[in-house]
């Protein structure tokens, strides 16, 4: 028996894995025979590993899992985090070591499928997730029509609600009341009430956040990529040939560098100067959905803050320029891009030419607007109720 053990720890160290699941699809190997048969009951459905209160019909597949289950009936939580405001109590090492993990935002448990590289904060987690790599779809709908094969039975429970438009998923913020068919998406959905964007940009000087990880990476690909970069600049490119057949005088890319300590600058795209008023135009490509508002106004805010240290006294115009797609009360809007450009030049000169601009304003061209005719933007939770006073008019 002992040389049985040696042997499964040897094939730890060294990386061989002899066990091999040999269900249709699967072949998911194991070092340890052990695992193998713990595996084999999520083909077969197996729970072995009964829970005996009174009342409670819950299985598990592993003793582990009933042993965590049965501290649920105990109440028995002997494992405190010394988080420092938190001090939650915890009924095993392994859950409090996983909880410690929401507060340093770790997670050392990296998928090693080849393109994957999803990370997660808890094992288990990982190896449900590995699980949808795999190729062995046992799970099957057995809506008539329908057919769809699932690799983990959570999956089918989720989509079988699609049939039977079950939404058990409640959200409980006062006055909501918003059901869902699964948790993740009520997850998603409270952070609208909640305001919580845990997905945080990595690039250095980027504070955009977002709600949902898809988002993130469509940010990422956007903003900080090579090719998503040289997008921006054929737009910027455009603008800049237009500016200059209209003969306006501006600098491009003008680096305003910020007061505060520890902050660095900020690139605007075109600043045209003017006795009567200094332009900031920015090129906002799909109306820079893809950075936070709260980003955006804090960046204006310290561009404004720059200026006036460095002795700029004149009106400062902030135009928010989106040359794409935008909506009005909720209706797309199609605006060739010569008519744009001509609206944006008439809009230029009304403020070069006028002697009443106010001393800090923004103006947004061909955003989202509301019923009200008001950029919809004004509306984001973020936009701060002193910049709000800030807007001038909008476009379209």
């Amino acid at each position: 028996m002992r040389n049985e053990h040696l042997k499964i720890h040897m094939n730890r160290h060294e990386g061989l894995k002899p066990h091999v699941c040999n269900f249709k699809d699967c072949n998911i190997a194991f070092s340890d025979p052990s695992a193998l048969r713990v595996h084999m009951r999520i083909h077969d459905g197996s729970k072995p590993y009964k829970c005996e209160f009174d009342g409670c019909t819950l299985a598990f597949s592993q003793s582990s899992n009933l042993k965590k289950h049965l501290q649920t009936h105990t109440g028995e939580k002997t494992h405190f985090c010394t988080y420092e405001g938190c001090g939650k109590s915890l009924s095993g090492l392994q859950s409090l070591q996983n909880h410690v993990r929401t507060h340093t935002k770790e997670r050392p448990f990296v998928c090693d499928y080849k393109g994957c590289e999803k990370s997660f904060a808890v094992l288990s987690t990982l190896k449900t997730h590995k699980l949808t790599h795999s190729e062995c779809k046992t799970h099957v709908c057995g809506f008539e029509g329908c057919g769809k094969r699932f690799t983990l039975a959570m999956h089918l429970k989720s989509h079988t609600r699609v049939h039977t438009n079950e939404k058990p998923f409640v959200c409980n913020f006062e006055g909501c009341g918003a059901r869902f068919t699964n948790s993740s998406t009520l997850i998603i959905h409270y952070r609208n009430h909640s305001g919580e964007k845990p997905y945080l940009c990595s690039f250095e000087s980027c504070c955009a956040a977002f709600k949902q990880l898809p988002h993130l990476k469509d940010h990422t690909e956007r903003w900080h990529t090579k090719r998503g970069i040289q997008k921006h600049k054929r737009e910027e490119e455009r603008i800049a040939k237009f500016l200059a057949e209209k003969n306006f005088v501006f600098v491009r890319e003008e680096r305003i560098k910020f007061c505060a300590a520890g902050d660095t600058w900020a690139s605007a795209d075109f600043v045209l100067s003017h006795p009567n008023a200094c332009i900031i135009l920015e090129v906002d490509e799909h109306q820079h959905l893809g950075y936070g508002v709260g980003c955006e106004l804090s960046r204006m805010t310290k561009c404004v803050e720059a200026l006036r240290t460095a002795g700029n006294e004149t009106p400062i115009m902030f135009v928010r320029y989106n040359p794409h797609g935008f909506a009005s009360n909720g209706r797309a809007s199609r605006v060739p891009r010569d008519e744009r450009q001509e609206k944006l030049a008439e809009l230029l000169c009304q403020i070069l030419a006028s002697k009443e601009v106010p001393y800090v304003a923004i103006c947004y061209a061909f955003y989202d607007s509301g019923l009200d005719g008001r950029p919809a933007i004004l509306s984001d939770p973020e936009y701060p109720e002193c910049a709000r006073a800030w807007f001038w008019k909008s476009i379209a």
